[in-house]
């Protein structure tokens, strides 16, 4: 039993960032959809559309999402050591916080190359 009780609290941590990351990715897909159907329709209606609005619309898209991911995973590896640390004082368990450290390096190490990948991107884009 205390196996499945072990397994039980990681599966649902873990699901938890991966709802959190499923959400936040379904709500960017249906506002680039309304993008899209917006240019549609006014393509649709003969309206010219302006170049201009079509790079502002990809430019907000493009606008600081890796650089606001990696934090978001920076910080939700914090949380995971900060709640290691509170858990190790009140069990007594000097290896719960070793623990949660090694498993919070997870999110902190994808969150990091999201923000330097988020620079690269930012940087090309004010060369073009």
């Amino acid at each position: 039993m205390e196996f499945w009780e072990h397994w039980h609290s990681n599966i649902s941590v873990f699901g938890f960032v991966i709802a959190i990351i499923l959400i936040g990715s379904f709500f960017s897909y249906l506002k680039q959809r309304s993008r899209h159907e917006l240019i549609r329709e006014a393509m649709r209606s003969g309206q010219t559309i302006d170049p201009e609005l079509l790079k502002d619309l990809k430019d907000e898209d493009d606008k600081g999402g890796m650089i606001l991911a990696g934090a978001i995973l920076i910080a939700v590896a914090v949380g995971l050591a900060a709640m290691g640390y509170q858990i190790d004082k009140v069990e007594e368990n000097n290896e719960v916080f070793e623990i949660m450290k090694g498993v919070a390096m997870i999110p902190a190490l994808i969150g990091v190359v999201l923000m330097i990948a988020g620079l690269i991107q930012a940087a090309s884009r004010k060369k073009s």
